[in-house]
């Protein structure tokens, strides 16, 4: 009996789970009952959670369950929203589309599609003839059966007589494969549990995987912004380091085949995961030390798997630049700055900071230290100096910021490596609070009069009226500004108390400034600094408040010196234009830079422009300063500023 009602429950669940996946793909429409609402989805969640809530699965393994839990929850999610982010995503689908619709991968029928085909750096043609993309092929080879899937939908769905596009780049060949991205991010979901149970408790592994998961940046890739590669990459990335764990040199030919076959796969998915090929290359290491005789054919069968895994990317350069093999990224050789990376603005900046906008990470990194030490591993060694490679890969690329990214996507491949010291400092916090839980009660009571301070401080500055009614969410804004006024962001500790000790300023123009520029090498030759609402990033001492005159934005000076802040990425000769107008006579105006003299000039009334030109020895890589000293010799005397247009020299 019990055998029919568990086979009856099985049927039940893989009915519901198939309706379940068409209704995603489509976008709420079932074959069985029609167009579903939000409601029909939320009902056919909740009768998958009390099947398997009910199943002998769940009675064994409680903290899986949670996770099947979650999982629900975050299709409930993936599912609820209507406009995902793109991005790059257009490059990376492309591949797909091209190549299952046309057969070829000449992408100016995607590109026109798209939207994107009057892009300049996408205009010019390779040596073959085709149009440039510069992401890699992998995520289109995991995407594939389930593009094939969004097919199926949408030739089913217009058979019933829909109106359905079919070339490809329709919603529902979209849907399919973001859900392909989704459910490759739920697998990678268990896999992270496997992987951590072989070094820590259920219980602490479980603690590991769900704040490695919802406490990063790949719940965002998972859900959000699923058509490009990051979660692909931690799903390769967690299962390589499985197969390596659990395999070795002791698996044969077979078993260092998949190994070979999984790394080149996760290398397809994004070039820098070569770095996790270090991991059997230091086992093969070994054992040459130590003479194994089953040696050459571990390498043998790894080599023939890395080859067959990375083909996919191989022949996609061949056919799109003439070459199996590229020796400089597909953006230039000026991408990769080997030798001067940028250390504290990738883990720091306010621009993708990965510790900054990720504090989770904060554990993932301190836990490891301590966990080396503790387990002193080959292994665990091993997956510590692949981190350290990783980050410092993605310190020296140009754009460290990652563009459009949430936190610093680039860091995807080594969140399994970061999930281990995340595990092990969850454990340890839990210890020392079983240890020492009089300390953490009266942590958390100090919080009652340290917020009643703060409310009086607010009440003190008038920032909360003393008589009328009061908006809390206002004044919990208030407060957490105050408090960041003060004392900096926390997980920016102790950078930016460093940086705005360096250049004097307040810690909001550490969050604005560091990490910025005013030129990039893609954005050409010239920018400028404009005065108006936004500008407070670029305004030091010496101004009042941007105000609206005859149509234009304009700051007056109120100080004998005025400073503006100049962040540039490398010195360089620039030349200067200020539009400044002087009120209600000339005023002559001196300009340093960086505390050295630059020159000066005599402003009259009006809007005029006044060139100066600085050298590259005055500037500095970083933060510069720009200070106007006006000679105001009359009362009402000012000096007026409409902008700064800045021109970078080459010559």
């Amino acid at each position: 009996m019990k055998d029919k009602v568990v086979i009856a429950k099985t049927i039940v669940a893989t009915f519901i789970t198939i309706d379940l996946v068409f209704v995603i793909i489509s976008q709420g429409w079932s074959p069985v009952a029609g167009d579903v609402s939000t409601t029909s989805i939320a009902v056919r969640l909740s009768i998958l959670a009390s099947l398997a809530f009910w199943s002998r699965w769940a009675r064994s393994d409680h903290y899986s369950l949670v996770l099947f839990l979650l999982a629900l929850i975050s299709l409930f999610h993936f599912n609820a929203i209507t406009e995902r982010r793109v991005g790059d995503g257009f490059f990376y689908y492309a591949y797909v589309q091209s190549f299952w619709k046309d057969f070829d991968l000449d992408f100016a029928n995607q590109y026109q599609q798209y939207g994107i085909s009057r892009r300049e750096n996408l205009k010019p043609l390779t040596d073959t003839g085709h149009r440039r993309n510069t992401f890699s092929v992998g995520p289109a080879v995991f995407w594939s059966p389930f593009f094939g899937l969004g097919e199926l939908v949408a030739r089913a769905k217009k058979w019933i007589g829909y109106d359905v596009n079919l070339l490809g780049n329709g919603p529902i060949h979209w849907s399919a494969v973001s859900f392909g991205t989704f459910v490759y991010g739920l697998v990678s979901v268990f896999l992270l549990q496997s992987f951590l149970r072989q070094y820590f408790s259920e219980a602490v592994a479980f603690a590991g995987t769900v704040l490695t998961w919802w406490g990063t940046s790949f719940y965002w890739y998972m859900v959000q912004q699923p058509l490009m590669s990051h979660t692909l990459s931690t799903f390769c990335s967690v299962l390589f380091l499985l197969q390596w764990k659990r395999n070795r040199l002791g698996s044969g030919i077979s078993g260092a085949l998949l190994m070979g076959l999984l790394g080149g796969l996760t290398v397809c998915v994004r070039w820098q995961n070569a770095i996790l090929l270090l991991l059997p290359g230091i086992d093969c290491l070994r054992a040459v030390w130590n003479r194994e005789r089953q040696l050459p054919v571990h390498v043998f069968g790894l080599a023939v798997g890395v080859l067959i895994g990375i083909l996919p990317q191989l022949l996609a350069w061949h056919t799109l630049y003439g070459t199996f093999l590229m020796i400089e990224p597909p953006q230039g050789a000026n991408f990769l700055h080997w030798t001067s990376p940028f250390i504290l603005e990738t883990l720091f900046s306010s621009r993708h900071g990965l510790l900054s906008w990720t504090p989770v990470l904060w554990l993932g990194y301190i836990g490891l230290l301590p966990l080396l030490y503790r387990r002193r591993s080959w292994s665990l060694w091993a997956m510590g100096l692949s981190l350290v490679l990783m980050t410092y890969v993605n310190m020296v690329v140009a754009d460290w910021w990652a563009g459009g990214s949430y936190s610093n996507r680039r860091f995807d491949s080594a969140l399994p490596v970061l999930a281990l010291g995340i595990a092990f400092s969850a454990q340890k916090i839990y210890e020392w609070i079983r240890c020492y839980p009089a300390i953490v009660v009266t942590g958390l009571l100090c919080f009652f009069p340290l917020w009643n301070l703060i409310l009086m401080e607010q009440y003190r500055e008038y920032r909360i009226h003393p008589e009328n009614m009061v908006s809390f969410s206002r004044i919990t804004s208030d407060a957490t500004e105050f408090v960041l006024e003060k004392v900096g962001y926390p997980f920016a500790w102790p950078v930016n108390w460093w940086f705005t000790w360096k250049n004097d300023i307040s810690f909001d123009h550490y969050d604005l400034l560091f990490g910025r520029y005013l030129f990039y090498p893609h954005r050409g030759q010239t920018t400028s600094i404009e005065v108006g609402e936004n500008d407070q990033a670029f305004i030091g001492d010496g101004w009042r408040p941007p105000s609206l005159r005859n149509g234009r934005w304009v700051r007056v000076t109120r100080l004998k010196k005025a400073r503006i802040y100049v962040p540039l990425e490398a010195a360089w000769q620039i030349d200067l234009v200020f539009r400044l107008s002087a009120r209600p006579t000339p005023a002559e105006v001196s300009v340093e830079v960086n505390g050295e003299s630059v020159g000066s000039f005599v402003v009259f009334p009006g809007f005029n422009d006044y060139r100066l030109r600085v050298p590259e020895r005055m500037w500095r890589s970083g933060l510069n300063v720009l200070d106007f000293l006006p000679e105001l010799t009359e009362p009402d005397q000012k000096l007026l500023l409409d902008h700064i247009l800045l021109r970078r020299r080459t010559n």
